[in-house]
């Protein structure tokens, strides 16, 4: 499931004895307007039906993607590649990238080096960092910095999050496998009294971070004054709730109204 909230949103996380962890928060605080929106959810099951809809195209695309949001500075897709495309450095925007399912290599940084004119070839990378990708990895790739997906093994999916907010340009990509997350949360999660919620840093600058959550007990409801969060479920399940009102009870802050969802 994956989780778009461009409003000062009130939200409280009813959980069960499991978990999840959380791909949170990419703060685009540039990109809200005025008016906010209501919460945008999108379901695998719906995500799963677009991109299916898409591989039955003739000739079937490499890369196909199911839109979560968009605004003048970021974008959300859930991507599906089945081949090697060129090499590609954006000029503006960074780019998280969550792996949903598949593996390939991604090669980051070195010197995009592309083919004669003609030739039928993609542009590759000369040099970089190589690294081999599947579910669960986490990559956070800079603006102007090389990347480059290749040696697929089957579909490759990915969530894909866009955004400008003057991160600094050429540096390079950031890496959070599924070991070193459990590694980092298993630590944090060991301290005495447990937290409620405890995290496994991506990588942050001025306006955003991101983050691997991990919830074990219900918390207070609040909003944040200003940025947008994409959560990307991949463990556990709870109840989401947005909008409606906050209200106090006991020592928790909780939302009455708004919408509630499974996740």
């Amino acid at each position: 499931v994956l989780f778009r909230s461009s409003s000062i949103n009130l939200r409280r996380m009813r959980m069960t004895v499991s978990f999840f962890a959380a791909l949170a928060r990419v703060a685009l605080t540039a990109s809200l307007g005025a008016q906010a929106p209501a919460a945008t959810y999108r379901s695998s099951g719906e995500i799963e039906q677009t991109l299916g809809a898409r591989a039955r195209a003739t000739p079937v695309p490499e890369m196909m993607a199911a839109s979560v949001g968009r605004g003048d500075k970021f974008m959300i897709n859930v991507v599906r590649r089945t081949k090697a495309q060129g090499a590609i450095a954006h000029d503006v925007g960074s780019e998280v990238h969550s792996v949903i399912d598949g593996s390939a290599t991604l090669v980051t940084g070195g010197t995009i080096i592309r083919p004669a004119a003609g030739s039928g070839a993609v542009a590759t990378i000369q040099g970089g960092e190589r690294r081999r990708v599947s579910r669960g990895d986490i990559v956070m790739v800079p603006p102007q910095t090389p990347h480059w997906y290749t040696d697929f093994e089957g579909a490759f999916t990915y969530l894909e999050i866009r955004f400008d907010v003057g991160a600094p340009n050429g540096g390079p990509a950031v890496w959070l496998s599924p070991s070193e997350t459990a590694r980092v949360l298993t630590e944090r999660g060991s301290a005495t009294p447990a937290p409620l919620m405890f995290t496994a840093p991506v990588a942050s600058g001025d306006k955003w971070q991101a983050n691997v959550v991990r919830r074990t007990k219900p918390q207070g409801g609040g909003p944040h004054e200003l940025g947008t969060e994409v959560h990307h479920i991949l463990d556990g399940a709870g109840t989401f709730v947005t909008g409606g009102r906050m209200v106090r009870q006991g020592n928790l802050n909780v939302i009455e109204g708004g919408e509630s969802r499974r996740v």
